[in-house]
């Protein structure tokens, strides 16, 4: 078996060429700014970039050495391009140890006291706790604690403690409910009415974390999961406890954010396919646990408008490094991880395939529609994503490649679906087929998608969706076309519309826009909307409704007329205050109360500064 012995090197020597070394590094007399290698531990990224891409290119493709250059450029411009903000995080929790027995509690403080900050929390088994989170996600624990005798009340006359016949009255003073008999002899001598067999006092204890007690009964919800432990999962509460370094490679841009925080509608894709519950919706919008993310690329794959976006290889980069790679048309392109293109990599030995290119990507669960369209453009015929864990197929980004892998069809770009998952025992196969060739790239209306990609991800899905379809219509001749999609809808409207205008309000995409011309008119433009559902529940009238799907045809960046109204003019100045159906509707939900009089009633006709005006002369007199 012969297998390669030369290295691909990066020099910084002015003209910046690649430079082939056989047989390592020795000889090389020029400054070395990027090499085509797998990092490992004991390398300085700092001092040297280091490419898998590139190895993997060198080793088991078959570019030339101008190939071999460009993407040696581009490597290089991708890790320079990449900025993630990190910091150390300390987490130091108040750890509640939760028991009905004196026991548990008191042998849990003797083992762990010294080590972790624990808070004893004795909860009756007759009463039980109930569980709920602050806004500062700390566990709120909320229990009742009989206390029989009132200390503050107490004189210590001890006249309660001579007449108790189970002795269950101690010097403390306290009464032990569990000797007691219930006899209220104690009651009725108390001179300060200091007790009372049946009194409860209402606890409240804020705490981090909790060990349970194995055999204390406590139903906890998914919400309180990964709070709560036992003695049997120790090991993964001691995981969370410590100081942490915290990279931000998952960041969330709230401009572009379907969520509406004030309402708590919208969307909330990224919440549901956290596996971590690193994702929270609270009053200020979507927040990101940095500590709990795991970067497994789900939230951003699935988020529709490019909200989420994962910082080690986003959007921009994405499209800034391909644009600058320029690849020939007809190629196939495989696309994973580090550990699982090192894997193949590995037991690959002396093989070379032809039209084949390798992307290095720090996580594929993250890639959506958009940038296998945007592949598909370029000229790519294949893609392949190579993953070691089946399950990444059945995630967003499955979902997203079925999406690609539809449009493409259904454009009739291809016969069969582009977009393939593969794990490394499977990828032999497609790789010895090799390329299909005769790829041809798509001419796009923007010659850079970075730059949109900077105004959130879903002006580049549809910069990538226009260009598809012209190309569509070219060949076919036909007008529209019909995908199947979740993250597309058109709205329909009914004539219990009163253009009350308040599903504007709600619709962060600006799908839904008012114009007034001698009509009020809502306009809907489809290619905007993400199906988020805010403005169908947020309309009083019920009016608004959407049929999922993605409609492609000419019109399909226009506003589309959903509904019009006629216009309210001021019976004083003449001038413009609102719309007929929704004044109307205004006018018979007062009439109906039968609070208002006609004369009340007619000031409403008028615009703001007339009906003050009037009502101000009604008052003093003209």
């Amino acid at each position: 078996m012969n297998m390669p012995q030369e290295h691909c090197y990066l020099t910084k020597d002015g003209s910046k060429t690649l430079v082939l070394v056989k047989g390592g590094d020795q000889n090389l007399d020029q400054e070395v700014i990027l090499k085509a290698d797998f990092p490992t531990e004991r390398d300085k990224p700092d001092l040297i970039i280091y490419s898998p891409t590139l190895r993997l290119n060198a080793d088991l493709a078959s570019f030339t050495k101008e190939e071999l250059e460009k993407i040696a450029l581009c490597e290089k411009f991708r890790a320079e391009s990449v900025s993630i903000r990190s910091y150390q995080k300390t987490f130091e929790p108040t750890v509640g140890l939760l028991s009905s027995n004196q026991d548990f509690i008191d042998r849990l403080l003797s083992t762990y006291g010294g080590v972790l900050n624990l808070l004893p929390i004795k909860v009756p088994k007759r009463t039980g706790p109930s569980l709920s989170l602050s806004k500062d996600k700390k566990l709120i624990i909320e229990y009742q604690l009989p206390l029989p005798l009132d200390p503050f009340l107490c004189s210590m006359c001890r006249r309660c403690a001579c007449l108790c016949r189970e002795d269950a009255i101690n010097s403390s003073p306290s009464i032990d409910l569990e000797l007691c008999s219930f006899c209220k002899d104690c009651v009725d001598t108390c001179p300060e009415g200091a007790i009372d067999l049946h009194r409860m006092e209402r606890i409240r204890e804020e705490v981090d974390l909790v060990i349970k007690d194995p055999s204390f009964s406590l139903p906890v919800t998914s919400a309180f999961e990964q709070y709560i432990f036992t003695t049997d999962t120790l090991s993964e509460l001691f995981s969370k406890i410590g100081t942490f370094h915290v990279e931000e490679a998952v960041i969330h841009n709230v401009e572009y954010c379907g969520f509406v925080p004030r309402l708590g509608l919208g969307c909330k894709r990224c919440l549901s396919v956290c596996p971590e519950m690193a994702i929270k919706a609270g009053e200020k919008g979507i927040s990101i646990d940095q500590a709990r993310c795991i970067e497994c690329g789900r939230c951003v794959s699935v988020c529709p408008t490019g909200a989420m976006t994962f910082e080690r290889f986003n959007d921009a980069l994405f499209f800034g490094y391909f644009n600058r790679l320029d690849p020939a048309p007809g190629l196939s392109i495989v696309i994973g991880n580090q550990e699982s293109l090192k894997e193949y990599w590995w037991k690959a030995g002396d093989k070379r395939y032809e039209r084949i290119f390798f992307l290095e990507h720090p996580q594929p669960a993250s890639l959506g529609a958009v940038h296998f369209l945007f592949l598909f453009t370029l000229g790519f015929r294949r893609i392949a994503i190579l993953t070691d864990d089946a399950s990444v197929r059945k995630g967003p980004v499955g979902n997203q490649a079925a999406f690609a892998n539809d449009v493409l069809t259904d454009l009739s770009m291809c016969k069969e679906a582009p977009v393939r998952f593969f794990l490394d025992t499977e990828l032999e196969e497609f790789l010895a087929r090799g390329s299909s060739g005769g790829g041809v790239k798509v001419p796009m209306l923007v010659s850079d998608l970075s730059e949109l990609a900077s105004d959130g991800r879903r002006k580049a899905l549809n910069s990538v969706l226009w260009a598809l379809f012209k190309e569509f219509q070219k060949k076919n001749g036909k007008s529209s076309a019909e995908i199947s999609s979740d993250d597309f809808a058109t709205a329909n409207i009914g004539d219990t519309c009163s253009l009350c205008l308040a599903c504007l309000n709600v619709c962060n995409q600006e799908a839904l826009q008012a114009k007034e011309t001698e009509y009020l008119q809502l306009l809907f433009n489809r290619s905007l909307c993400i199906n988020c559902g805010a403005c169908e529940k947020i309309c009083p009238e019920k009016a608004l409704y959407f049929i999922p799907g993605l409609v492609l045809s000419d019109d399909f960046h226009s506003f589309h007329l959903l509904a019009r109204d006629e216009l309210v003019k001021c019976e004083r100045c003449g001038k413009v205050f609102g719309n007929k159906k929704s004044f109307e509707r205004t006018m018979k939900i007062l009439k109906d109360c039968g609070r208002y009089s006609e004369k009340e009633l007619k000031v409403l006709s008028m615009c703001e500064e007339c009906r003050a005006i009037t009502m101000l002369e009604d008052a003093f007199g003209e």
